[in-house]
C-alpha cells in the first residue's frame, strides 16, 4: 500500500503533466500544493532540475505561482534553490525561477539576511544570464535583481551600464522599461 505522500507525489505528477501555461490549471497545481503541503519539497525538487522535460518545467510554473504569493516558503530550502538554480538551461524553467528570485530578494526582510557570498552568487548568476543565451523575461528579472543590489555593490550599475554601452542589451527587444529603470536610479 502507498503512502499518503507517495500517492500525493504521483497525483502531483499527473496534474503537473496535464497542466497548460493557463492561470487556471496553474491555479488548480498551487491549490493541490497548498492542500497538500508536503508536496512542496517535491514541487522545488522538479523544478529545480535541470533536465528539458515537462515535468521540471510546469513544476516550475506552478512553484512560480506559489512563491510570488508566499516567498517565505523558499525561505528554508534558499541555500537549496541557490545552488541549484545556475544548473538549469531550459528557458520554460529558468524564466519562473528568475521571477522567484527577484521576488525573494526584493523582499527587504529577505534581502537582510542574505550573506556577501550569497549576494555575489546571485549577481554572478544574474549576469550569466544576461550574457548566456537567454530569453528576455529572464534577463528583465536578472536586470532588476540587480538593480537591487546596486547601491551596496556600485560596480553592478556600472558593468550594466557597460552592457547598455556596447549594445549588448539593447538588441534584446522588450528590454527598454527594464533599462531605462536602471538609469533612473
Amino acid at each position: 500500500m502507498k503512502s499518503t505522500a507517495s500517492f500525493n507525489s504521483d497525483r502531483l505528477k499527473s496534474i503537473l503533466l496535464k497542466l497548460t501555461a493557463s492561470k487556471i490549471d496553474r491555479k488548480k497545481a498551487a491549490d493541490f500544493v497548498n492542500k497538500n503541503p508536503q508536496t512542496l519539497l517535491t514541487l522545488l525538487e522538479w523544478a529545480l532540475t535541470p533536465k528539458k522535460r515537462r515535468l521540471y518545467q510546469t513544476a516550475a510554473w506552478v512553484l512560480e505561482f506559489i512563491l510570488i504569493y508566499r516567498i517565505e516558503w523558499l525561505q528554508p530550502h534558499f541555500d537549496h534553490f541557490l545552488k541549484k538554480i545556475p544548473k538549469i538551461n531550459s528557458e520554460s524553467s529558468k524564466r519562473p525561477l528568475s521571477k522567484i528570485l527577484y521576488h525573494y530578494v526584493k523582499s527587504k526582510e529577505h534581502f537582510n539576511t542574505l550573506t556577501k557570498k550569497e549576494k555575489l552568487k546571485i549577481i554572478t548568476l544574474c549576469f550569466e544570464w544576461i550574457l548566456l543565451p537567454s530569453k528576455t523575461a529572464t534577463i528583465a528579472f536578472a536586470i532588476k535583481i540587480l538593480i537591487l543590489f546596486q547601491k551596496e555593490f556600485p560596480w553592478v550599475k556600472e558593468n550594466l551600464s557597460d552592457l547598455t554601452t556596447n549594445k549588448i542589451l539593447n538588441t534584446r527587444p522588450g528590454l527598454g522599461a527594464t533599462l531605462r529603470a536602471i538609469f533612473k536610479k
